[in-house]
């Protein structure tokens, strides 16, 4: 849920009757966004994820991964517990394009010139850099990509 301004947000907040709430201080943009995650029986609100950021809401990224849920704000990349601890962050290199689970162990985290494989937390186990990417496809276990200067292969490990 993205709010136009920060009395909203705050109002919003003071309102949710969940005590799950984790707000990221960030200087890292004027749009307040809040996540919620709902119990898709009851729609009783579970927890929230509150933070800022330059980008809209429909831009951004999360998913949820065994015990993790990740997400960006445009400008980095958050490891949050179910428990709502913030666990690692890392700072984006070149703006995201998305997320893909490489296995149960690793996540690619993949930006527009950049890539990471990462384990749930956050420690990089692989990076590469390469051209602006203009379009990506999978391949078992390989990531093809176009980049303006011509295709690269990045070859990832196989689901274990």
């Amino acid at each position: 849920m993205q709010f136009s301004n920060s009395r909203e947000e705050l109002a919003f907040l003071n309102q949710v009757p969940v005590e799950r709430v984790l707000s990221i201080d960030l200087d890292d943009g004027q749009n307040p966004i809040c996540y919620i995650g709902y119990d898709s029986l009851t729609q009783d609100i579970e927890f929230v994820l509150s933070f800022r950021s330059e980008s809209n809401e429909e831009d951004l990224n999360l998913i949820f991964w065994q015990d993790r849920i990740v997400f960006d704000t445009g400008r980095s990349v958050f490891f949050v517990s179910y428990e709502l601890e913030l666990k690692a962050s890392l700072e984006l290199t070149t703006p995201l394009i998305g997320f893909h689970l490489v296995s149960d162990n690793e996540l690619l985290i993949l930006e527009e010139a950049f890539m990471r494989v990462v384990n749930k937390n956050g420690l990089v186990l692989k990076s590469e850099s390469f051209d602006l990417v203009t379009r990506t496809t999978f391949e078992k276990n390989r990531l093809v990509l176009q980049t303006e200067s011509g295709q690269r292969t990045l070859y990832l490990d196989p689901p274990a």
